[in-house]
């Protein structure tokens, strides 16, 4: 999947997802995309609670996960005097 630019999410229905704790509730169905799936359900290949793990875990090839899409232009934050700023 990494070779292409973008997949339709019904092509990872049958993948193994990274799936936050289950007391996370709403939030972890939202990660999952459990709406989106028509009644499909969900392979969890791990649990993981920080972003560092979630990260660690796709790249140890326990599961996907989805994550949100940078904006097409964004602007980079810079150091100032009084703190960040957008630039």
């Amino acid at each position: 999947m990494a070779v292409h630019e973008e997949v339709a999410f019904r092509d990872l229905w049958d993948e193994p997802f990274v799936a936050g704790a289950a007391e996370s509730g709403r939030w972890r169905g939202y990660w999952l995309a459990t709406d989106e799936r028509e009644g499909h359900p969900v392979r969890v290949g791990t649990v993981a609670d920080q972003p560092d793990e979630r990260l660690g875990a796709i790249a140890d090839g326990y599961g996907v996960a989805l994550a949100p899409r940078p904006p097409p232009a964004s602007t980079p934050a810079r150091a100032s005097p009084t703190g960040w700023s957008a630039g």
